[in-house]
């Protein structure tokens, strides 16, 4: 099929977004289903066609597809894998619950027609992050939670590298963190503000127990209890991507899991990060350009 290379602004304009980008693409693309994706990820032949198969099965608005870590090596890239697989079983399990809660914009599709009349970005353009999760939140209040699907297909996975320095992981996961403050649905944000504060509470608690015999035995079984809850799911989801050796570590990574939670939830709130060449502060907002190559055009 054709490709077109979508370019960013023209010289001494503001460095362009992601979404500014993808809204071009948008107006341009002739069809009517988008589908979405990184430039560093890697599709199995039938990407697409699973795509559009789910598409031409029902009434659907937005379609979420499943993305794994490939090649983790070492404890950094096996936290991060087993922390994809969690959030894909939360995904695709909220998404067939009737509850989607969340989204990734390397593996997304969703009708042109919808992003046009949900009003696309408008109103999130000045986050860096957040092209996926804005607009499905947008896509539910319109369309209902009915018109979202999760693709559960083998065809469908995406892969990607993870982050290989804890300097880039970080930023990253400050770059997840900073859009949370544009979400406006409630569910959304109860469900995040639920998992900070427990896992706040279980930090605090191990604490405590250092002094308090009594409150360190009930964070243990709180936490006893919510290993056996969520085991089940990412059990499941680790065998439907191919990655049931990680399953024995799960256990030791939840726990690691809590300190994690906290620190980045805080920190990603208040402190600037870099990401691809761009300098962003406080809530998610491009400050300027690094001296460095600027990113591919979107195609």
């Amino acid at each position: 099929f054709p490709l077109k290379i979508i370019r960013t602004e023209e010289k001494g304009d503001v460095p362009s977004s992601k979404k500014k980008l993808i809204e071009r693409a948008i107006n341009i693309a002739a069809g009517e289903l988008i589908l979405t994706t990184d430039a560093d990820v890697r599709h199995a032949p039938g990407w697409i066609r699973s795509f559009i198969e789910l598409y031409e099965s029902g009434e659907t608005s937005m379609i979420l597809g499943p993305v794994a870590y490939a090649g983790e090596k070492g404890c950094l890239g096996k936290f991060q894998s087993l922390e994809m697989i969690s959030l894909m079983g939360v995904t695709a399990g909220s998404c067939r619950m009737g509850f989607p809660l969340m989204c990734n914009g390397a593996n997304l599709a969703y009708k042109k027609e919808a992003f046009l009349e949900c009003g696309g970005y408008k109103g999130n353009q000045q986050f860096v992050s957040g092209d996926d999760m804005f607009l499905l939140m947008r896509i539910i209040k319109k369309y209902g939670r009915k018109s979202v699907k999760f693709l559960l297909s083998p065809v469908a996975v995406v892969s990607t590298k993870p982050q290989l320095t804890l300097r880039n992981f970080f930023s990253q996961r400050f770059r997840w963190v900073s859009k949370s403050r544009g979400y406006t649905d409630f569910r959304i944000i109860f469900t995040a503000l639920s998992t900070y504060f427990f896992n706040l509470a279980m930090l605090s608690g191990f604490v405590i127990g250092i002094w308090n015999l009594p409150v360190l035995w009930t964070t243990l079984i709180l936490v006893v209890t919510r290993m056996l809850l969520e085991g089940p799911l990412v059990m499941l989801m680790a065998k439907f991507l191919g990655k049931e050796k990680l399953i024995s570590l799960f256990p030791p990574m939840d726990l690691l899991y809590i300190p994690y939670v906290v620190i980045t939830g805080f920190l990603g709130m208040i402190l600037p990060y870099q990401w691809k060449g761009r300098r962003v502060i406080r809530g998610g907002v491009v400050k300027g350009e690094l001296k460095q190559s600027p990113d591919p055009p979107a195609v």
